[in-house]
């Protein structure tokens, strides 16, 4: 199983699209596995389950502390050859913390994909 999101139907970020997926990653993992699901791509689908499942969800406020296009960020490095150039280039990553917390540690980065308008998260690093 891969965790790569299949490229069909997937579009580049407009503004609405990157502010559903700083709106995702501020409560994923939060707030039910419902919304996890419906926020996730459905090759992501089966951890949002596990995590669920082991009781893992996180609590506490968690704040957008960067955002930008996965072909401009470090994490391109593992990306590409998991998943090859086109998803790259169609991946967003918005970075959550705690809003004043200075620790690399306690920072999470999501990885989304504009799937036909909807913002899908399919990776949480």
């Amino acid at each position: 199983m891969s965790l790569c999101p299949n490229a069909s139907g997937l579009e580049q970020f407009t503004p609405a699209a990157i502010e559903l997926a700083r709106a995702a990653a501020t409560v994923y993992g939060r707030k039910s596995l419902a919304t996890d699901l419906r926020d996730s791509d459905r090759a992501w689908w089966p951890y949002v389950r596990r995590m669920w499942a082991a009781k893992l969800p996180a609590t506490g406020s968690q704040a957008v502390l960067e955002q930008g296009p996965a072909a401009t960020s470090g994490y391109q490095v593992f990306l590409k050859p998991a998943c090859g150039s086109a998803i790259v280039a169609k991946t967003f990553i918005v970075t959550i913390g705690p809003a004043h917390a200075t620790c690399e540690a306690c920072r999470s980065q999501l990885f989304f994909v504009d799937r036909r308008g909807h913002a899908l998260a399919y990776y949480l690093y």
